[in-house]
C-alpha cells in the first residue's frame, strides 16, 4: 500500500502483482472481524430484547458508554 500511495496511477497499481492476494486476504479478515461483531452484537441483543430495535451503529455507540451508565 505504500508503493500505491507513493504513486496512485492504474498503470503503477496494475503491475504490483501480488497486491490482489493482499487485498484478498485483507477482505478475508474484514469479513471474520464483520461476523464477529455481528455475533457480539446480537449476543447483546438476546440479554436485552430492547437493543433489537436499534441498528448496529446506534447499539455500538450505546455499548461504548457502558463506562458512564446514566448515558446508556
Amino acid at each position: 500500500m505504500v508503493r500505491v500511495d507513493k504513486d496512485p496511477s492504474a498503470y503503477t497499481v496494475i503491475g504490483i502483482t501480488e497486491l490482489g492476494d493482499i487485498l484478498k486476504k485483507a477482505n478475508g479478515k474484514l469479513e471474520t472481524v464483520q461476523k464477529g461483531l455481528k455475533d457480539y452484537l446480537e449476543s447483546k441483543s438476546a440479554l436485552f430484547p430492547r437493543f433489537y430495535f436499534l441498528s448496529d451503529e446506534e447499539l455500538l455507540e450505546i455499548l461504548s458508554e457502558t463506562k458512564e451508565p446514566l448515558r446508556v
